[in-house]
């Protein structure tokens, strides 16, 4: 069964139609996290071909389509964690380690001499310190280890 958006969507998706009357473009997937709040899009290189809409519609069945336009099907999704770009790290002995918050996997763990923490910095890393981008992340590790 065709969603509403699909429906809406079917006069466009014959503007991206090839000459054998399939379907030929450029996707585009734009993925949102409610937790965090994020977007990651990311739009592959090579120009896919599909039979019709519903081959879409099976092939990525968790996307819905957004937009489509000349040569370019723009398909949305959004999860209700966080984007990979997240980060929990916690004290445990005089090991650090740090979890992606996606999907609960440790990520990094390394050894510290709790001498050089303060009192401050070992209660929030107990409670666990939030890491909220690679660039935090880089600069909590760099400031951990050197």
């Amino acid at each position: 069964m065709l969603s509403v958006a699909v429906i809406f969507l079917f006069p466009f998706i014959r503007n991206v139609k090839s000459k054998d009357n399939k379907i030929e473009a450029i996707l585009t997937f734009e993925h949102t996290f409610e937790k965090c709040g994020h977007t990651e899009t990311y739009t592959p290189d090579n120009t896919e071909t599909f039979e019709d809409i519903s081959e879409i519609t099976l092939l990525y069945p968790s996307w819905q389509i957004k937009t489509a336009d000349e040569g370019r099907i723009y398909l949305i999704k959004t999860s209700e964690g966080y984007c990979k770009n997240h980060y929990k790290a916690h004290l445990r002995g005089n090991k650090i380690t740090v979890t992606r918050l996606n999907d609960n996997t440790v990520y990094k763990e390394f050894y510290i001499s709790l001498k050089y923490l303060t009192e401050d910095d070992i209660n929030e890393l107990k409670n666990g310190k939030a890491i909220n981008s690679r660039q935090e992340l880089t600069e909590f590790t760099e400031d951990f280890t050197s």
